[in-house]
């Protein structure tokens, strides 16, 4: 079978076991390394031929090392996907080379992440709690009480979970647990977890679901989304608020509030993180708490953490 049609069939099993997005970003990369090899037969498919385009990927410098990192590891699924499926044939020793390329041609260490200051989460909630409220008309007047409640709570509810964007804006009334203060989020993979919520997040989240009245709509609490947009086009309807309505909010309180937006609603995860890992010590914690499913992925957060390596330092050689 000729290269093309082996990559046609993967990128086709992949639409049936993963994610949209995981097939268009592997089909890009099986692009590429047809590309660089030519449409050629798979049984040429060897382990010399990977190096050969992973030693092209990463010496153009054209990519981000995580794109270069998630290009081979796309290559490398597709050839355990030929070799489960005899299209190509490789002894013991070469399948080992193989499968170690992504390794070699790692161009760099994952970047640390730049967390938002306590001050700069603090200034955003101030501006959310100083959202001006319009006099008239009634619509105008309620719909802002609304905004400036869920803005609140968004806040809130980033800072203290560690949710991704996307998980949050997923959840429902009916997943949240009062009794423990928490929610059940799908994270990446379909894979569920719980997340917790402090006092100040919870509070906030309770008064703005009180205040938006949402038995009158005759419609099933459980299956309403938790986050809303609010505005006189919505009229009083309950459409789920989106990511990039997030990251709008984020732009109109950093305006309101007189400061630079250098931080996506993304890093206060990254900020999560690492006071978590700070109070408790236990990466495994941290793990379970993001959905990680892997702890090399949380690691990156045990360099961040910059107090706990001074403290360690100064019991050691004190």
């Amino acid at each position: 079978m000729n290269l093309q049609s082996a990559t046609d069939a993967f990128i086709q099993y992949l639409h049936n076991t993963k994610s949209p997005r995981t097939a268009t970003s592997y089909a890009v990369a099986l692009r590429k390394l047809i590309v660089h090899l030519g449409d050629i037969d798979t049984t040429a498919l060897s382990a010399d031929a990977v190096e050969s385009f992973a030693k092209a990927l990463t010496s153009e410098k054209t990519f981000a090392p995580s794109t270069s990192s998630a290009y081979l590891a796309a290559i490398i699924a597709f050839c355990h996907y030929a070799l489960q499926h005899r299209l190509i044939v490789l002894d013991a020793a070469e399948s080992e080379r193989l499968f170690a390329i992504p390794a070699a041609y790692r161009r760099a260490e994952q970047r640390l992440p730049i967390l938002p200051t306590d001050e700069f989460i603090n200034a955003l909630t101030q501006a959310a709690q100083d959202e001006p409220i319009p006099d008239k008309p009634a619509c105008d007047h309620r719909n802002a009480e609304l905004r400036r409640a869920r803005n609140i709570a968004i806040l809130e509810m980033l800072r203290s979970s560690g949710m991704r964007v996307g998980e949050l804006v997923k959840i429902k009334r009916g997943d949240l647990d009062y009794r423990s203060k928490s929610a059940r989020v799908i994270g990446k993979r379909n894979k569920e977890r719980i997340v917790f919520f402090s006092e100040p997040a919870w509070t906030a989240l309770q008064s703005y679901l009180k205040l938006r009245h949402d038995g009158e709509q005759g419609r099933a609490l459980a299956e309403l989304p938790v986050l809303c947009a609010h505005s006189r086009r919505t009229n009083g309807s309950r459409p789920t608020l989106t990511t990039r309505q997030i990251q709008r909010i984020f732009v109109q309180l950093a305006d309101r509030a007189n400061i630079d937006l250098r931080y996506t609603p993304h890093k206060f995860r990254h900020w999560f993180a690492t006071h978590l890992l700070e109070s408790s010590g236990d990466l495994a914690i941290v793990q379970d708490a993001l959905g990680h499913a892997s702890p090399a992925t949380t690691r990156i957060y045990a360099k961040v953490s910059q107090r706990r390596l001074a403290a360690a330092h100064r019991a050691a050689f004190a």
